[in-house]
């Protein structure tokens, strides 16, 4: 016997910039599987950003299915994450099998050509991630990390989204702000953390008002 759901190798595939890489957060380097009756949730965290995303936990090429892992939460490795190779707007689903007879960490990506690959679930406990997702905007300004909002256009364009170098900003002050990756992915946002405490600084040259240039007499 073995338990089943459908996963969208897109949606797993697009929360790889949102993964940590720090080895004594073992624990993040990877991607949140949450496995429902109806859904699949796709989260990664690294602690500064967070990138989270739901699809349907059927096929999308149709048939009849009924998903039978239901209820687990497992965190897929990051290097199996990153060896997704997906053409450009292609909707890939694998299959996601959990039997009986094996190890409780291994599980099996089954895809429709056939292929498969095994591999263990990070042990470790993922965070309550829903605790930083923001609730309430104030709409206050802040400052970020531009490598993080680097990352977040990927995550948009790795969904497949049009105008992937926009991104939709709920600027939230010095709490945790909200992005929004449009129509196209309505189920995906990340939460970024703004640097805290820092004031914008101009250079002192630059905010001195200087004289006047000197007006020179013709030459005769």
């Amino acid at each position: 016997m073995q338990k089943e759901t459908w996963i969208n190798l897109r949606s797993l595939a697009a929360m790889a910039p949102a993964m940590s890489t720090e080895e004594t957060r073992y624990y993040l380097n990877g991607v949140l599987l949450e496995c429902e009756a109806e859904h699949v949730t796709y989260v990664a965290t690294d602690g500064h950003m967070l990138a989270a995303t739901r699809d349907p936990s059927v096929c999308a090429d149709g048939g009849e299915f009924t998903a039978t892992l239901i209820g687990e939460s497992l965190i897929v490795p990051a290097e199996l994450v990153r060896a997704i190779k997906l053409k450009k707007h292609e909707m890939e689903w694998a299959k996601l099998v959990k039997r009986e007879d094996d190890d409780a960490r291994r599980y099996h990506l089954e895809r429709h050509d056939g292929s498969a690959v095994s591999f263990l679930a990070i042990d470790g406990t993922f965070p309550d991630w829903r605790r930083v997702v923001p609730r309430k905007y104030d709409g206050a300004p802040a400052h970020f990390d531009v490598s993080l909002l680097a990352r977040a256009v990927k995550i948009k364009k790795a969904l497949g989204c049009s105008f992937e170098n926009e991104l939709d900003f709920t600027h939230n002050g010095d709490d945790p702000a909200l992005v929004s990756f449009g129509l196209n992915a309505p189920n995906a946002f990340a939460v970024i953390m703004p640097y805290r405490g820092i004031d914008a600084m101009l250079p002192e040259w630059a905010a001195t008002p200087s004289a006047p240039p000197t007006k020179r007499s013709p030459a005769r």
